[in-house]
Order: C-alpha cells, then structure tokens, then sequence
C-alpha cells in the first residue's frame, strides 16, 4: 500500500500544476495561439548576451539586441531577410 502512496504524490502535483494553468491551456486549446514567438525573441536576445559576453553600458547591449532582433541591415536602405 505504500508503493500506491508513493506513486500518488507525484500525480497530485501534476495535478495541481494543471489547474494552475487550467485557463492558459484552454486558450492555446481553443484558439491556437502561444507564446512561441516571444520565446524564439527571448532566445535571440541570450544569444547576443552570448556572443558580447559583457558590454560597457546598458545603451550599448539594447542597440546590439535592436541591430540583431529588429531586421535591420549595415547596408543603408535595405531591410535584412531575416524580416521576411
């Protein structure tokens, strides 16, 4: 009877977790939509925080997350293809 006990807690915390976010999963559900955009942003963002490793002001690292995340092109006039 213990090993039944020992299985159940688990499943209690799954089941507090889903009713938790009972109406986050019911709007992906119903309507498709997620936050798979704002998670790919997030994840570019920390691949320039990477790729810099430290920056001398706060000013400098927004204008290098602008640059990268914002479709922007060195080449005066033209947009990059990443905004396509």
């Amino acid at each position: 009877m213990d090993n039944l006990r020992d299985h159940q807690e688990p499943m209690k915390k799954v089941e507090q977790m889903v009713l938790k976010h009972l109406n986050g999963i019911a709007v992906v559900a119903s309507t498709g939509v997620t936050n798979a955009h704002a998670e790919s942003l997030n994840a570019k963002i920390q691949k320039v925080k990477r790729m810099a490793h430290d920056y001398r002001n706060m000013g400098s690292f927004k204008n290098d997350v602008y640059f990268h995340c914002g479709g922007l092109s060195m080449y005066f006039g033209r947009t990059s293809s990443t905004t396509k």
